[in-house]
């Protein structure tokens, strides 16, 4: 095995409400021998402030490094520099925008370092990083000028059709991680256009839960495996309240 570099840096992005933020994330390299290439890596579901690629340094997710590959990935907001904020577990937008500007600025980190870098670069993610991945693809899509074409794209074990997803589990009423559940509405509240009464039965628990202290093992154990004594009542009506029928709209604009 190669010795390799972890650098972890600071960018700008934007929140939720248009307004620029820090954030931050790593970038990876082989120490010596010919780069083989780019592979812009989202990772997976992280509930732990701590666990920040930024604060970590060495995560599984780096492993193309090992094959003479430059990683370069986002912590996503919520960790690392931005961690005073919600982390937007699943928000298509938001994810999209901060891996992409994450990308733009370790471009420019490795052209001051007199890195030759290629035309193209690849994508790749696994579960929330196969979901951030092509989050990622669109939001280069939409980007005037971005600098880099695109060779290849791995997203695997993601959401992709999140309302025929979110209403699977509620009908199965069932989850083995059910801390997802709870993640995916506040992170999808991001604008906090929805009201955590109407979406949980105990809303105060459920986001002491959420605040970056405490890991996805506990947070099961804490909350039990149905669906029905996690989220609000409302769910299981057929006249959905307020916030309930929010979700559901942005359920489909992240589709």
């Amino acid at each position: 095995i190669n010795d390799i570099h972890v650098v972890a840096i600071r960018y700008r992005t934007k929140n939720a409400f248009g307004n620029e933020i820090s954030a931050s994330g790593i970038i990876t390299y082989p120490s010596s021998g010919e780069i083989k290439g780019i592979t812009g890596m989202q990772h997976s579901t992280y509930f732990l402030k701590s666990e920040a690629p930024s604060r970590q340094l060495l995560v599984p997710e780096i492993i193309p490094v090992f094959f003479n590959r430059i990683v370069i990935m986002a912590d996503y907001l919520g960790f690392g520099a931005s961690e005073s904020y919600s982390h937007p577990f699943m928000h298509s937008d938001l994810t999209g925008r901060t891996c992409t500007d994450m990308l733009l600025a370790a471009r420019e980190y490795l052209i001051s370092e007199d890195f030759q870098l290629p035309d193209a670069i690849t994508l790749a993610g696994y579960s929330q990083g196969g979901s951030a991945t092509l989050a990622l693809l669109r939001e280069i899509e939409n980007t005037p000028g971005f600098p880099w074409q695109i060779d290849h794209v791995y997203a695997g074990g993601g959401v992709y059709d999140f309302t025929a997803t979110f209403e699977h589990f509620l009908e199965q009423n069932y989850m083995t991680m059910p801390a997802l559940a709870p993640y995916l509405i506040r992170g999808l509240n991001i604008r906090e256009d929805m009201t955590p009464g109407e979406l949980f039965l105990n809303p105060t628990e459920i986001l002491t839960l959420l605040n970056g202290q405490h890991g996805m093992s506990e947070i099961n154990a804490q909350l039990g495996s149905r669906l029905d004594r996690i989220l609000h009542a409302d769910f299981y009506t057929s006249t959905p309240n307020a916030s309930i029928q929010r979700l559901l709209e942005i359920l489909d604009e992240n589709t």
